[in-house]
């Protein structure tokens, strides 16, 4: 039974040849076939001597082309170099830097730049296919079973929410963004935890997923995203970064009463001589100022938190351990800090996450074996940590002292499995 055509003639010839490029990269009228042959085409004249040359030598060219995917709602299969390069140009342009698609009508750009126009209808188009492409590529990554990270962010009047999976692959810990989109469109109006759980339905599909794939949430710590782990019916990782920030509020408020001095006095000294001797009688005492002398060291520490905490490799018995540190430094911070905050929605599974990570299986009760067992993989080999010879900053001490306390060993039920678990920080969708 013979094929179909369904293919155009200029498809065709497209798939099987080549323009040759002259000195200066333009193609002349020379074109070369897959099979080495070279044909002369007047691009003014159509497709008729390469589509000769491919009926005669290539007469199965129809099953070729469709085994190849060429004619599959992707990427189109074959562009030519100068049509690939003007496409790639204003893909890049109009998306890396956020312009508009009318871009392509302005008469500066067609003035001063050397791109070929390209229409809306065409630039719309290309962007569409290759979010197909990234889509079919990315929904043979995640495993079965993955994270969540969300985060929402307001443009404006419009508040956005992005999606990213997280799963380990290749040895390292990945974290893809799957959607970022208005939650709120022509079809519903509410910010509602239900309108969240359909943003997911809606969104996971279109990677061969559902959300019955998620295996935690990662989110900021408001009752939108902790509801929304209960209707998922998964362990809620409350964002490191956030609770990090509340305790950062509790740390300077143990300054306030110096700094609203230090801004009163300034306020009187702005209107006071130099020479005047008054000026004295406002100045700090020498234990207000020694005490505020201290403050930028110890938001130091702080800041060096909020750094590592944006590492890729960061896990929950990192956070733990410099959280652990802080609290130790700065008691009060325990009350979004500690282990046991009320902050804290699922500290029975953190709970079991640390223990698990710190190779202390065997303090595990059967609970929490049984809320760790989706994460259980085989365990990799340890690869030390390279130094770098820069200064080691507070959490570089705080996570090498610890390290030497524990041993690489991580055993669950003598069966040689261990955990691969989550991070602890929305980061990826703070920098997004």
């Amino acid at each position: 039974m013979a094929l179909k055509n369904s293919f155009t003639t200029k498809q065709v010839c497209s798939y099987y040849f080549t323009a040759l490029l002259d000195a200066q990269d333009e193609p002349p009228e020379h074109f070369r076939c897959q099979c080495g042959t070279t044909r002369k085409q007047d691009p003014k004249t159509g497709y008729s001597n390469l589509f000769n040359h491919v009926m005669k030598v290539h007469p199965d060219y129809l099953s070729t082309m469709k085994m190849s995917g060429f004619n599959s709602g992707t990427l189109v299969t074959f562009i030519d170099q100068k049509s690939q390069t003007t496409i790639y140009s204003w893909l890049v342009l109009i998306i890396e830097y956020n312009l508009p698609l009318s871009l392509c009508y302005n008469p500066s750009v067609a003035k001063y730049t050397v791109m070929k126009p390209m229409s809306v209808v065409t630039q719309l188009r290309y962007a569409d296919l290759v979010t197909k492409t990234v889509e079919a590529t990315l929904s043979e990554v995640p495993p079965s079973m993955f994270g969540i990270i969300i985060d929402g962010r307001t443009f404006l009047s419009e508040h956005f929410v992005a999606i990213f999976a997280v799963f380990d692959h290749d040895d390292r810990v990945e974290k893809v963004l799957l959607a970022m989109a208005p939650i709120v469109n022509d079809n519903t109006d509410d910010h509602t935890v239900e309108n969240h759980v359909s943003f997911l339905e809606g969104v996971l599909p279109f990677y061969k997923r559902d959300t019955s794939n998620i295996s935690y949430l990662v989110g900021d710590n408001c009752s939108v995203n902790t509801k929304l782990a209960d209707l998922l019916e998964v362990p809620f990782i409350g964002s490191a970064s956030h609770r990090l920030d509340l305790a950062v509020n509790v740390f300077l408020s143990e300054y306030e009463p110096q700094l609203e001095q230090m801004l009163k006095r300034y306020v009187e000294l702005r209107h006071l001589d130099a020479d005047d001797a008054g000026i004295m009688e406002l100045m700090p005492s020498h234990r207000q100022e020694n005490r505020l002398k201290v403050l930028p060291g110890e938001l130091g520490y702080f800041q060096s938190v909020t750094m590592k905490l944006q590492d890729n490799g960061m896990r929950l018995l990192d956070v733990r351990d410099i959280f652990d540190a802080l609290i130790k430094k700065h008691p009060a911070v325990g009350t979004y800090l500690a282990a046991s905050a009320a902050i804290v929605k699922d500290p029975d599974f953190e709970s079991a996450c640390v223990l698990a990570l710190s190779g202390r299986i065997e303090e595990l009760t059967g609970d929490q074996q049984l809320i760790l067992h989706p994460f259980e993989t085989t365990p990799q080999a340890v690869i030390a940590d390279s130094t770098t010879g820069r200064p080691q900053s507070f959490t570089d001490k705080v996570l090498a002292a610890r390290k030497k306390q524990r041993t690489a060993k991580k055993m669950f039920d003598g069966r040689g499995e261990a955990y691969a678990l989550t991070p602890a920080s929305t980061h990826a969708a703070d920098s997004s």
